[in-house]
């Protein structure tokens, strides 16, 4: 595979086969880091396919520049997808090679040595993990590449006899991953009833 990281009208005629395009995004994280991509695949018919937002650190620098091209990610760079979808994407676009790819973009989610190497740099707290969607991602990913049901992680249930109860009460915890709630906002409401 080979990703380019200029305008895609620039390059599309350079290309002589299936390619991947980053485009930088201007987001900023606190003035401080620049690493948000919008990344999508062209196949030899022009076809574009959009695979999704990913933010790429590069060491020791908050403006991350990729190489006009590449075959893969030198170590000083490493990416996480900014949502569950963009790992979706290049599992069902790429079924044979999707592991190829995360591997050549030194991705956090699924080469956990990569993200040993990066714990320490300020911009994976303050970028790449900023939001709680990264954050799953980084949990998450390897679990959806690998075919397991990650959603009933999600659910529990609970049982207790109370004081002068008969019978257990239980109760059944059902969290939607889908929610419009940041992923690490759960909340537990406790009543107790005094008598």
């Amino acid at each position: 595979m080979i990703f380019y990281s200029r305008n895609f009208s620039t390059i599309r005629d350079k290309a002589k086969r299936n390619y991947f395009v980053f485009t930088k995004d201007g987001w900023n994280d606190y003035w401080e880091f620049k690493t948000l991509y919008y990344l999508e695949y062209i196949d030899n018919e022009g076809n574009r396919f959009s695979v999704g937002h990913v933010k790429i650190l590069e060491k020791e620098n908050g403006h991350t520049e990729l190489p006009d091209s590449f075959e893969e990610l030198e170590e000083r760079f490493a990416s996480l997808g900014q949502d569950l979808s963009y790992y979706q994407n290049l599992q069902n676009y790429f079924p044979e090679n999707y592991e190829e790819i995360l591997s050549a973009l030194n991705d956090l989610a699924f080469n956990p040595s990569v993200y040993e190497e990066f714990e320490e740099e300020n911009g994976l707290r303050v970028s790449l993990l900023r939001n709680s969607e990264a954050e799953k991602n980084l949990n998450q990913a390897k679990k959806i590449l690998n075919g397991i049901d990650f959603e009933s992680n999600f659910n529990f249930s609970y049982s207790c006899l109370l004081p002068g109860a008969e019978k257990k009460h239980e109760i059944g915890f059902h969290f939607d991953i889908d929610s419009e709630l940041p992923y690490r906002i759960i909340s537990i409401m406790i009543i107790r009833k005094h008598t």
